[in-house]
């Protein structure tokens, strides 16, 4: 079954495109954002149902951008994703 969602993407256009790529092919409509920035934007102008925030950089950290854009639909609930990306050291 797809998944029939208007996704908003947030993250520089590298880290982003290959989760972006995975949301269309299961059926998402996405939209990208390369900073936080720019995703309010497009959470006060589109039908978003979805925001996920993946490498999201900047002025705000993650938890905040995700408080502020929830904070901009006070038409409807606006779940919001946080994804980490794992990083190794090797010694």
């Amino acid at each position: 079954m797809p998944f029939r969602a208007n996704v908003l993407v947030v993250g520089a256009e590298g880290a982003v495109a290959r989760l972006a790529a995975m949301l269309e092919q299961i059926g998402a409509t996405v939209q990208q954002a390369p900073d936080c920035l720019t995703a309010m934007a497009a959470i006060k102008s589109d039908a978003v149902e979805l925001a996920v925030l993946a490498d999201c950089r900047g002025k705000f950290n993650p938890i905040e951008t995700a408080r502020v854009l929830k904070s901009l639909r006070r038409d409807r609930y606006l779940p919001v994703l946080l994804v980490a990306v794992a990083r190794t050291c090797r010694g």
